[in-house]
């Protein structure tokens, strides 16, 4: 059996030996949680670039979608409307009518298509001429 002085030696030894690991649990730990700290404030500047281009983004959209409505609102646009929706037309203009080419064509009523070639990705000029001269 050991003496008592012993036993307040090894016991002194034991309580520092606890004091000097709890010392290095405090420190990690306090480590870890500072490390986590700094990942949550990069994460949320993160966000915050992140949001701020989305506001910047809508911001724009918003602009434009003021202009257009400020656009919708002008007389030029109720009246170029007003001539393409409901054909009117100022007083003492006169209307030019062109019908589509391809439904004057006798070989569009009957069904025979190899007459005259598709006119959709011609050039306005021969589209002019199957007009005038291909009937």
């Amino acid at each position: 059996m050991k003496s008592r002085p012993e036993r307040l030696a090894h016991l002194r030894q034991f309580r520092s030996q606890i004091v000097l690991i709890g010392g290095w649990v405090l420190i990690v730990y306090l480590f870890l949680a500072n490390l986590l700290a700094i990942f949550q404030v990069y994460r949320i500047n993160h966000e915050i670039v992140r949001l701020q281009q989305n506001i910047l983004r809508l911001q724009a959209e918003s602009q434009e979608l003021q202009n257009l409505i400020a656009y919708l609102k002008t007389d030029s646009f109720r009246e170029r409307e007003a001539r393409r929706k409901l054909n009117y037309r100022k007083e003492g203009e006169k209307v030019l009518v062109i019908p589509n080419p391809v439904a004057l064509m006798p070989e569009a009523v009957s069904g025979e298509k190899e007459a005259l070639p598709s006119t959709q990705n011609l050039p306005t000029y021969l589209k002019w001429w199957y007009y005038l001269f291909e009937k």
